[in-house]
């Protein structure tokens, strides 16, 4: 049994990475939020102990299933579902976070995906310290939402989260993203500014931004590049050229800072808040990091720049599963994982 944190660290950081492999950009990930975010306590949810030097990692063995997680885990997930596998996890790290909170008597935490990075918190720290109860994330669109970044502000409010989950999906099943969605309806979200329009200064990347300048994870397209600049996801009132503009962005990078911003055309200043990087590449320093901001948001493009770059894991993961298919015969190849 894992034992409280100390009452001093009132915002506890969390990863969670249970039923997979640690992916290897999630070293680097954490590394560079210990940089910029010093403040933040982290800690990682696996399934096996792993020594990281800016987390903690609790077992997942070791935490007790509350009732909500027994019941989600005896859901099947349709055959015929996309993806089954993958958001059947995407969603139960949901119900890992109520049953660590449970563990850790933790009445609020941030959780953020193991590819999504944290450049500024005094946004949600102003959050933390109100008065109000809350789940807080931002949304793609109308009807979809993402976990990316997730502020739990009361822990009877998750707990009504996966209830809506598990009444949900129990007759038809939904993906992650829907569920935050149709949750934050019911008015008991609040949702992370994340579309760029005049009443947001601070705008959270739910997953629609960061791609367009830094690739979208190769695995999705079926030559392994990791393609930028086009995103069926723009939906922050904006033209591709005016978000595309080079002359609107700005990027300042210090010792322990990284300000990305954005100036509109009626000269509005947004700062992001995070991103989330699905082309999973996620250096070790904040040197590195910077010359990629610099290569995606400021740099030229051409024909090679929209290409993107070749993800050479993801490209041998295909020629692995297509050795193991038409040569081997052998079946389980989805659990291929070179990243």
């Amino acid at each position: 049994m894992p034992q409280p944190f100390n009452n001093q660290d009132k915002f506890p950081l969390v990863w969670i990475e249970v039923g997979r492999r640690l992916p290897r950009y999630f070293r680097n990930n954490s590394r560079l939020t210990g940089y910029l975010n010093p403040q933040l306590k982290q800690y990682l949810l696996h399934d096996k102990n792993i020594a990281l030097p800016n987390c903690t990692n609790v077992l997942a063995s070791s935490l007790e299933k509350s009732e909500l997680t027994s019941e989600f885990e005896k859901i099947i997930t349709p055959s015929q579902f996309k993806d089954a596998m993958f958001w059947k996890l995407s969603t139960s790290r949901f119900f890992y976070l109520y049953d660590l909170m449970l563990a850790m008597d933790w009445h609020q935490v941030l959780h953020l995906e193991s590819d999504c990075l944290i450049l500024k918190t005094d946004f949600l720290k102003d959050l933390v310290e109100s008065n109000q109860e809350f789940l807080a994330y931002p949304t793609f669109s109308q009807d979809q939402a993402s976990g990316a970044v997730f502020l739990v502000k009361s822990r009877k409010l998750l707990q009504e989260f996966l209830s809506h989950v598990i009444e949900k999906v129990r007759y038809e099943w939904k993906n992650d993203m829907v569920l935050l969605s149709e949750f934050a309806v019911q008015q008991k979200s609040i949702l992370l500014p994340s579309h760029f329009n005049s009443s947001a200064a601070q705008i959270f990347d739910a997953g629609n931004l960061a791609p367009i300048f830094l690739g979208l994870d190769a695995r999705n397209n079926r030559v392994p590049f990791s393609s930028r600049g086009v995103s069926t996801e723009i939906s922050n009132r904006l033209s591709s050229s005016d978000l595309l503009s080079r002359e609107r962005w700005e990027i300042k990078v210090g010792k322990s800072e990284i300000n990305l911003t954005y100036k509109n055309i009626n000269r509005e200043v947004f700062e992001l808040q995070n991103l989330h990087l699905h082309g999973k590449r996620i250096p070790a320093s904040l040197f590195q990091l910077s010359k990629i901001l610099q290569r995606g948001f400021k740099g030229k493009r051409t024909k090679i720049w929209y290409l993107g770059h070749l993800d050479i894991n993801v490209f041998a993961e295909r020629i692995t599963s297509f050795v193991w298919r038409k040569f081997l015969k052998r079946g389980d190849f989805t659990k291929i994982n070179f990243r």
